[in-house]
């Protein structure tokens, strides 16, 4: 898997290779606002045989993400996080399938 996955120091950039599907729910009086990203995984041949190795050998993973918004200008930088959280212990077997994607309606910018 170490292999696969390497040394973990490199980050991985989304929305450049692998597609990002947004979705933004109002709130409303009963429920809070939702802002989803959607990872498209499947879309990078690279990250599907990673995680195809991930899940074929390991039980549980843990994943940290740290969130940066990309300058644009040079007066933008530095760049900072804007948040960042781990999760822990998360078992690739429990995660429910997902409805197929079809590629030509997820929108790249």
């Amino acid at each position: 898997v170490k292999a696969a996955v390497g040394p973990g120091k490199s980050p991985a950039l989304l929305g450049k290779v692998i597609p990002l599907q947004y979705f933004f729910r109002d709130p409303d009086e009963k429920r809070a606002g939702v802002y989803e990203v959607d990872v498209i995984i499947t879309a990078s041949s690279i990250a599907k045989g990673i995680l195809s190795v991930v899940k074929g050998n390991t039980k549980t993973v843990s994943i940290a993400f740290a969130f940066i918004i990309e300058a644009a200008e040079q007066e933008e930088l530095p760049e900072t996080v804007l948040c960042s959280c781990q999760v822990h212990f998360l078992d690739l077997e429990q995660c429910p399938l997902l409805p197929p994607c079809d590629l030509d309606d997820v929108e790249q910018e």
